[in-house]
């Protein structure tokens, strides 16, 4: 056997496997321990790493160097057993948390995308929570797109056919199911950012304010300064768990709506509502009625 061309055969193979396995993504496997920010291991751009949940709230930490100048967008995922909830956070290089997602609970994974992502040393965390088959691994990957950025003609499609769908669930009342007021301010809000498209869906907001008219309670409803007056004036829909996540959402679109449109009838519903969800929030200014005042070292100041 010719030694010396075997054996630069067998480099030139070597050297193609690596060419291969750059082209298509390293996948690495974790290192334990890698439980805090300072044990991370590293993860390769447009590379994977097998990980494992050794026990329930296990955490694994890996470092992420993203190269000058940038990225346009930045997608970090991660996938495992169908019975272990895995949570994504992306993190500066001082382990301070920037994103976090846990939207999907015992589902396939996580996802976070970052556009305009500035250069640098970044830390990605994985929190796996709950079920028991830690003995098989999930992936993490952080890669660049797999294709080119859309097309300004091709954005416009794109949201013409997402405010379409959004118009094909408006009700007869002119509401959005379930979480109504909210529902119906965030789908105000998205017709009123999306003109920039050839559509008009001035009459989907028109009647979608309607709705949000119809469930608005003025204080001048309730005697001048009685507890009626500060727990429901201004109040989108009736009192209730999600009360404040769905006034907010409500005041927002109406705010905007009185901006785009130009209609001084919203002015003063604007006015009553925000003044209810200042009146709300948990501080030394909230009022007895509305189970105030909160002292500024309690753990709810602020919140509502």
């Amino acid at each position: 056997t010719n030694r010396p061309a075997a054996i630069l055969a067998f480099l030139i193979l070597a050297l193609g496997a690596s060419v291969g396995s750059l082209a298509f993504g390293q996948q690495a496997v974790e290192k334990e321990p890698n439980n805090s920010a300072e044990q991370a291991n590293s993860i390769a751009l447009n590379g994977k790493i097998e990980g494992f949940s050794n026990d329930s709230d296990d955490i694994d930490w890996y470092l992420l160097t993203v190269p000058a100048p940038g990225l346009d967008s930045l997608i970090i995922e991660v996938a495992g057993p169908p019975d272990i909830e895995l949570a994504l956070s992306f993190c500066d290089a001082a382990g301070k948390e920037i994103t976090e997602m846990d939207a999907n609970r015992l589902v396939k994974g996580e996802t976070i995308v970052r556009l305009r992502q500035a250069p640098g040393k970044f830390l990605i965390k994985v929190i796996a929570s709950s079920g028991t088959d830690h003995d098989q691994p999930y992936t993490l990957t952080a890669r660049k797109p797999d294709k080119p950025p859309a097309t300004a003609e091709e954005v416009g499609r794109a949201l013409v056919k997402a405010l379409d769908h959004i118009a094909s669930r408006q009700q007869e009342d002119g509401s959005w199911p379930d979480y109504e007021q909210a529902f119906t301010g965030l789908a105000i809000q998205a017709f009123i950012g999306g003109k920039c498209v050839a559509r008009d869906y001035t009459d989907k907001i028109r009647s979608g304010l309607d709705f949000l008219r119809s469930k608005f309670t003025s204080g001048s409803s309730f005697p001048a300064g009685s507890e009626e007056a500060a727990k429901n004036g201004g109040l989108f829909g009736i009192q209730g768990s999600h009360q404040m996540y769905e006034q907010a959402i409500a005041t927002l679109s109406v705010i905007e709506a009185l901006v785009d449109l130009n209609d001084p009838a919203l002015e003063p519903i604007a006015e009553e509502a925000v003044q209810l969800i200042i009146r709300a929030q948990n501080t030394e200014n909230k009022t007895e009625t509305l189970k105030g005042p909160i002292p500024a070292d309690s753990p709810h100041y602020g919140s509502w």
